[in-house]
């Protein structure tokens, strides 16, 4: 009933990542483009081209663990716009339960977050949680700044700066690197990023 009575005219688009609620935009929202996140899904090409031409996507946003081979890959055999994630934290598991208040009863905060510690390695893990869920992340950053020319060689159409947890002093830099690019200014950004990152995957991924 809420998204029923925001107007239409505000959005051109949804991001959705449950593929019911795809389908039922497409039902009963036929006029409005889906962007549908796929950043954790287990899908092959076959699964994303199904998904594709069911669902009539605008976008489809692909994970982040994807090599630079099966990224051109999906670009050339996709006939949607592909969207990667182009820096800032990486989503390891999300739950639409709220996980947190249990443990520390504080209902009347709308956002928590707190860190779960890794036994084997002491590694702090940031855990949120919110009116949406529970959502944990990596320890490290995704940081692909420095790859733009790469990316863009291989066709992709959108990269997303999630911005939600950047200080407000780096997305100034990065928006000044969006300005006035250069791989040279998107490393010495990336020496100042307040967590570690990770690169992506340029070959394939055995992990």
């Amino acid at each position: 009933k809420d998204f029923c009575a925001i107007p239409r005219g505000l959005f051109s688009a949804v991001r959705v990542q449950d593929i019911g609620v795809a389908y039922w935009l497409k039902k009963n929202f036929s006029q409005l483009s889906i962007d549908l996140i796929c950043e954790s899904m287990p899908l092959n090409l076959v699964g994303l081209k199904k998904l594709e031409q069911s669902l009539g996507v605008r976008r489809l946003i692909l994970s982040h663990q994807l090599s630079l081979d099966t990224i051109e890959t999906y670009v050339k055999e996709l006939n949607c716009e592909v969207e990667l994630l182009l820096a800032g934290r990486i989503l390891l598991f999300s739950s639409p339960r709220k996980l947190i208040e249990p443990a520390f009863g504080q209902s009347s905060v709308e956002i928590k977050e707190v860190k779960a510690v890794s036994l084997e390695n002491q590694r702090p893990f940031p855990v949120i949680e919110s009116v949406h869920g529970t959502f944990m992340f990596n320890s490290y950053d995704l940081y692909r700044l420095d790859q733009l020319d790469e990316l863009s060689n291989l066709g992709i159409h959108v990269g997303k700066v999630d911005n939600r947890f950047i200080d407000t002093a780096i997305f100034e830099n990065i928006l000044k690197l969006m300005n006035h690019y250069s791989v040279e200014e998107a490393k010495l950004l990336k020496k100042s990023w307040p967590t570690r990152c990770l690169p992506g995957f340029k070959k394939s991924n055995k992990t």
